[in-house]
């Protein structure tokens, strides 16, 4: 459902290890050595052209942001960015590529969740990493609290910023944006959604919701979801930057639901761990009914987070269904 998996917070550079999931601090944030002037990396192999980070997430969250004396700044902004070049982060830049992959983080993460799924993607589809409100370099912009809002200023920044064809994907809440955003209407469809995690909108939710709990009621039961490590949710400077952002986006997450949702109007797929929690196989299964375009529909060995934990299982099937489109 949620958790801290990736990403920069303020004074410390976090970032993912090698399975792209688990958080670790790294002491003081670092900046990215690519800046305005500076050229970018000449291509790699197949043509596509080489990172300008180092996978790990340090471009597509910046840095942490800090104020006097190095202080964390923990008030949001007013009012967020108005401009849809901070929603959106390529590892790669490629015009030319064949296909983009879009990807939504789940509830509490960012870009960085997806930092290192462009050597592992096929070599003709470009990643784009989504950057949501209230975390990486958008720490100061308050996160969002509903659906409609959050959705419109989605999908105008997709209009905006990403070439067709694109797929569009999501883990749990992204899952849950992909959904809310195709059925709102977008300037050019996806090519196809692949949802990961995610409860069919009219299905209840499988586990009792956490977003209005105590605090350290909260924070127990998001590492019991999440695996947020424990150093983490120890951590009183950095609970206090991160617990706003995590308790939106959970109860986005938790309070998503349609009595009679719209038919999804391009092709899916859906994937769902075998021994997922969250997401349980009728609650993913309910997606059939509205999928009048088509499905495909994956069980991956694993939990919530099996694209994770099972990567080699998991890419093995995306690559497919990135070549089908």
């Amino acid at each position: 459902m949620a958790g801290v998996r990736g990403g920069d917070v303020p004074g410390h550079h976090v970032r993912s290890d090698p399975a792209g999931h688990r958080l670790r601090l790294l002491g003081p944030a670092r900046r990215s050595a690519h800046r305005a002037g500076h050229p970018r990396r000449t291509p790699g192999p197949a043509g596509r052209p080489a990172p300008d980070d180092d996978g790990g997430g340090r471009a597509a969250g910046g840095t942490g942001d800090t104020g006097a004396r190095g202080a964390p700044v923990t008030g949001a902004a007013d009012v967020r960015s108005t401009g849809p070049g901070r929603w959106f982060h390529r590892p790669a830049p490629w015009p030319d590529a064949r296909l983009r992959l879009v990807c939504v983080p789940h509830a509490g993460a960012g870009a960085a969740a997806y930092g290192a799924w462009g050597d592992r993607l096929p070599a003709d589809v470009e990643l784009v990493g989504v950057r949501l409100p209230g975390r990486e370099n958008r720490l100061r912009e308050p996160p969002f609290h509903d659906w409609p809002s959050l959705t419109g200023a989605f999908a105008d920044a997709l209009d905006e910023q990403v070439r067709s064809p694109y797929v569009l994907f999501g883990h749990s809440m992204g899952a849950m944006l992909v959904y809310e955003t195709v059925v709102r209407g977008t300037g050019r469809r996806p090519e196809r959604v692949i949802l990961s995690g995610c409860r069919a909108p009219a299905v209840r939710r499988a586990l009792p919701a956490i977003h209005g709990l105590p605090d350290e009621r909260f924070r127990e039961e998001l590492g019991r979801l999440a695996g947020t490590p424990r150093e983490v949710l120890a951590d009183p400077r950095l609970m206090a930057v991160l617990e706003p952002m995590l308790r939106a986006d959970i109860r986005l997450a938790e309070t998503w639901s349609h009595r009679d949702p719209p038919p999804v109007p391009v092709p899916v797929t859906t994937f769902r761990g075998a021994d997922d929690e969250v997401a349980p196989a009728e609650a993913v299964a309910a997606w059939r009914t509205l999928a009048p375009r088509g499905i495909r529909s994956h069980r991956v060995p694993g939990g919530h987070f099996c694209l994770h934990d099972r990567a080699p299982e998991f890419f093995r099937l995306l690559a497919r269904e990135l070549s089908l489109c």
